[in-house]
């Protein structure tokens, strides 16, 4: 900034400089055109003086013939004297009276000579003086002498002087003007240089910072790359395992096909063979051999049933296997468990740290309040009155009071952000999952102010979906009498798990009304009806917990489900004996009661 105001100043002292010449050789312009007027004014006035001074020597010539001739007139008229003393006879007063005459025409003499010398002095200079004007009077144009040649040589040399002389002046006014403005800057000149070097330092100290997090950014891009290169060198390594896991499985799933294929060709031909031999067979036996492979059939449904189970848990295992991979970063079983012993070291490590820390933190406030009492005891122990003792105490039950409002409403908010942020997450997963589904394909953005738009589409969504659930099923039922007791069995079991999904809905954990705190609550007046704290019920709706109930209620359903259709098989397994017994009884000739059904 001083740098541009130096040559913004410059530029302004050149423009000056140049207006200040222009005006210069415009006022020598006029000057010479002045001197040329007065040249000839001085001209005509030296003529005028000439003439008058010509006249003015006339007349002294004049009066100086006058006066010699009555000097010589007086000295004709002497008397003789004796050495030039008048001889006056004692008592002669005519000779007296001549001698004073003589006294005073000579004193008069002497005069008029003394005024004769300085007249003549007076005319030479005059004589002079006229040489002079008659000489200035000639028109230099009118002969070309060296005087005149000289003249006008030392006529230019005293313009170019006048000119020189000139621009002097206007750059000793234009440097006194910088001057001056430097020695008014160099009041402040100090302060701006202290400025300027804060402003340095500062800058410096901002360099100094941008090249650290320019290097810090560099690390962490090098770094960040890296992970990256990590990152999909392991995302091309789950790739290519997932791919060839799926490939596995599909082959498993075509095997399984096939098998589940085969063995209904096997079924079918054994129907055929079974119902071939019981028409060739007499009926009691041909209803003996459908027993037998009734049997035979429950026991490999209750076979393939314990195949399911073991495969789900199996499946179980592997899914909770497959996340502390994911979590630990590792997929060596040993690793893993080298991972979780080494966790358990550090977590031993921050207990010891943080019973440490606690054990300090409880003697730096112990000695907080030992000295907070002393701090009261010297503030209160002097002559004071009780009135403000009492201030005091009302302002310290006020102070606490909104602290603990304070720890109150802080506490609150970071229980409604942290219920926020799960809130925001739930609603992401959600949206993520049913994305898919939607009709319009439209993608929903889930910020802070769209998330009740974002639940209200997914609801809607999902209300679809019951709905085009709900009139699928009946569709896809078909009146088929060989289903019946199936469908029975599985119309059961959906009431026992309908029952037992409300009976678990009822009775979840994360299902509770949160009391809010009021403004004269304290923290022990914040627990529920089972003595946890708000804060315990927060985190009962993160999404592990959900994820785990949800899990449990499944694998409820699951176990439940299957101790239903075990109990409709044994069911059916006595009703179909109950029937063999009484055809075998019907055919022996014995009465026959129906048998109670379980």
């Amino acid at each position: 900034m001083q740098r541009h105001d130096s040559k913004s100043m410059l530029k302004r002292m050149e423009m000056d400089y140049d207006a200040r010449m222009e005006e210069q050789v415009d006022d020598l312009r006029e000057k010479m055109r002045l001197l040329q007027v007065d040249r000839k004014g001085n001209v005509e006035l030296l003529e005028t003086n000439k003439n008058s001074n010509k006249e003015l020597i006339r007349q002294l010539k004049q009066e100086n013939k006058e006066l010699r001739k009555h000097v010589a007139d007086m000295k004709r008229a002497e008397a003789p004297t004796n050495g030039g003393l008048v001889v006056v006879a004692e008592g002669d007063d005519e000779t007296s009276q001549v001698a004073v005459h003589l006294t005073k025409c000579r004193k008069q003499y002497d005069d008029v000579r003394h005024k004769v010398a300085a007249q003549v002095d007076q005319l030479e200079q005059l004589k002079d003086s006229v040489k002079d004007l008659e000489l200035e009077a000639k028109k230099p144009s009118l002969e070309d002498t060296p005087e005149t040649r000289k003249i006008r040589m030392l006529e230019n040399r005293l313009d170019k002087a006048m000119i020189k002389y000139n621009e002097a002046q206007s750059i000793r006014k234009t440097y006194e003007q910088i001057v001056k403005r430097l020695k008014e800057e160099r009041i402040g000149f100090d302060n701006q240089l202290a400025a300027i070097e804060r402003a340095a330092a500062a800058k410096n100290h901002d360099y100094d910072e941008l090249v650290m997090l320019s290097a810090d950014a560099a690390h962490a891009k090098d770094l960040t790359v890296a992970e990256l290169e990590r990152v999909r060198s392991n995302y091309e390594e789950d790739r290519r395992l997932r791919d060839k896991e799926l490939r596995e499985k599909q082959q498993v799933v075509k095997m399984k096909l096939d098998m589940n294929a085969r063995l209904d060709r096997r079924e079918r031909q054994k129907h055929e063979i079974v119902e071939a031999e019981v028409e060739g067979l007499a009926p009691d036996e041909g209803h003996v051999l459908k027993t037998s492979l009734a049997l035979n059939s429950l026991k490999e449904g209750r076979v393939a049933d314990e195949k399911k189970e073991h495969r789900s848990k199996i499946d179980i295992f592997e899914s909770a296997f497959r996340k502390i991979k994911e979590a630990t970063g590792v997929s060596d079983v040993n690793e893993v468990i080298q991972k979780i012993v080494s966790q358990e070291g550090t977590t031993e490590n921050l207990m010891m740290l943080s019973k440490e820390n606690q054990a300090r933190l409880e003697a730096l406030q112990a000695e907080h309040l030992h000295l907070k009492t002393h701090v009261e005891e010297l503030k209160y122990s002097g002559s004071g009155g009780g009135h403000r003792r009492k201030m005091v105490d009302d302002h310290e039950t006020n102070l606490n009071l909104a602290t603990a409002k304070l720890e109150r409403a802080r506490v609150k908010f970071e229980r409604v952000a942290k219920i926020l942020i799960s809130v925001k997450a739930g609603v992401e997963h959600l949206v993520d999952k049913i994305e898919s589904v939607r009709e319009d394909g439209k993608a929903i953005l889930v910020r802070d102010d769209t998330i009740v738009e974002a639940l209200h589409e997914s609801e809607e969504t999902l209300v679809g979906l019951l709905e085009l659930t709900e009139t699928a099923v009946p569709a896809d039922a078909g009146p088929s009498t060989s289903l019946s007791a199936s469908a029975s069995t599985s119309t059961a079991a959906a009431a026992v798990v309908s029952d037992d999904e409300l009976a678990v809905g009822i009775t979840r954990p994360y299902n509770q009304r949160i009391p809010l705190p009021g403004d004269g609550f304290l923290a022990d007046e914040l627990n529920d009806d089972d003595g946890l704290l708000l804060e315990e019920n927060d985190d009962a709706l993160s999404r592990d917990r959900v994820k785990k109930a949800s899990k449990q209620v499944l694998l409820d359903q699951d176990k439940r489900k299957k101790r239903v259709q075990k109990k409709v098989s044994v069911q059916d397994m006595d009703d179909f004996t109950a029937d063999d017994a009484m055809a075998s009884a019907t055919a022996l000739g014995m009465p026959t009661t129906p048998a109670k059904k379980k």
